[in-house]
């Protein structure tokens, strides 16, 4: 069906450019930024005494980092309980600044690249984090993007193609389904139905007709 009602050139450039311009936001990549932290939970539940000893933890890591004291990937691996980053010196990734928890997001506007945070708290715990560069949000190229656009055409075309052969096959050649209340009975009467075997079982051992 696709084969015969799918053109085989189909997108060509000009469909593939009018997609491309038609969609910036499809091709655009948001802002990021490499973020470093390490994570000191706060358990909701726990007491006053528990909290008080994560802050003082958090707050003495930021105070000897922002003083050049320690190294930062080495206290990630000695606190930090965010296993991701712990074994990874610290390092989150390239993340979205959208994707950002808010009060981490907000702490990373007013931060310089390589500097470190005082504690963050949120709703899980305590994040000390260090910013490092922020990489601007662009548009990828159409060149880049070429292959992928065509292959992503080609199989959304196909797709429709399909979707309008089924629906048009359930048009002409429409299918009537019991109700479920009839379905139902008749699974019914299937169950109480004796099998093959037990019915010749009690045919062989019913009496004999009397002469």
């Amino acid at each position: 069906v696709v084969r015969v009602n799918l053109d085989p050139k189909f997108p060509s450039e000009a469909q593939m450019r009018e997609a491309y311009d038609k969609n910036p936001e499809a091709f655009r990549v948001p802002e990021r930024v490499h973020l470093w932290q390490i994570f000191l939970p706060i358990d909701p539940k726990g007491d006053d005494k528990q909290s008080k000893a994560a802050w003082s933890r958090a707050e003495k890591i930021s105070r000897d980092l922002r003083a050049g004291k320690g190294d930062f990937g080495a206290l990630a691996k000695q606190y930090s309980a965010h296993e991701a980053s712990r074994v990874n010196d610290g390092y989150m990734g390239l993340l979205k600044s959208a994707d950002l928890l808010a009060p981490v997001a907000e702490a990373v506007k007013k931060l310089k690249v390589g500097e470190v945070s005082e504690p963050i708290a949120s709703e899980s715990g305590l994040h000390v984090i260090k910013r490092g560069a922020v990489v601007a949000s662009e548009t990828v190229p159409f060149e880049r993007v070429h292959d992928q656009l065509r292959a992503r055409m080609a199989q959304e075309a196909a797709a429709k193609v399909r979707q309008a052969a089924i629906e048009k096959m359930g048009k002409e050649f429409p299918v009537s389904v019991p109700p479920d209340d009839t379905l139902g009975a008749w699974r019914d009467d299937l169950a109480k139905a004796p099998a093959a075997g037990e019915t010749a079982a009690a045919a062989e051992s019913a009496d004999p007709p009397q002469p």
